[in-house]
């Protein structure tokens, strides 16, 4: 009888409109004028086309105090369901938190992850790949850090709201999978 084999699996969620809704916004503002124009939820920035006369500022994205007050959605339980497989033992299996927003923003979604239970998620695994600015080009970004995790795992989960961030997986052999509209 052979034994069988164990594979190592990454499971990888996106944090904003994923996992979680906060109240955190992109405010747009005029570059010459400093006017307020409007503001974005993450799901509008998503298909949000900047204008050269646009400023933007995310702080309410690296704000404590608004990650803080997250509200679980979507992948939520699937994500309480691995947290509590590696709790029972399945050390093959590692979750990651993957997200556009700042890298000060890491230890902010790790206490937020501890204190709504997920306990075997490491703070290093938490990758805040953004540059704060919003300026990045996210779904490249993503497919990097997701191509680190690939060399680590024999199969990487990817979960995103985002269809381009997901294309942008698939095209480099991630199992990826959009999180659809939020569960009510």
């Amino acid at each position: 009888m052979r034994a069988r084999q164990v594979l190592n699996l990454a499971y990888v969620f996106d944090f904003d409109d994923s996992i979680v809704t906060t109240d955190s916004k992109t405010h747009v503002y005029d570059k010459h004028s400093g006017d307020f124009l409007f503001s974005l939820t993450p799901k509008e920035f998503n298909s949000y086309q900047k204008k050269i006369n646009h400023v933007l500022d995310t702080s309410d994205f690296v704000a404590r105090d608004i990650i803080l007050r997250a509200k679980p959605i979507k992948k939520w339980k699937k994500l309480i369901n691995l947290d509590k497989k590696i709790a029972n033992g399945h050390d093959n299996i590692t979750l990651y938190i993957l997200t556009a927003r700042a890298p000060v923003t890491q230890k902010h979604i790790y206490d937020f992850l501890r204190s709504q239970g997920i306990l075997n998620l490491s703070l290093g695994n938490i990758i805040a790949m953004g540059d704060g600015k919003g300026e990045i080009d996210v779904p490249s970004e993503k497919v990097k850090v997701l191509k680190r995790i690939q060399k680590e795992s024999d199969i990487v989960v990817f979960y995103d709201d985002n269809e381009k961030n997901i294309k942008a997986a698939q095209s480099v052999g991630i199992d990826a999978m959009l999180v659809e509209e939020y569960i009510k």
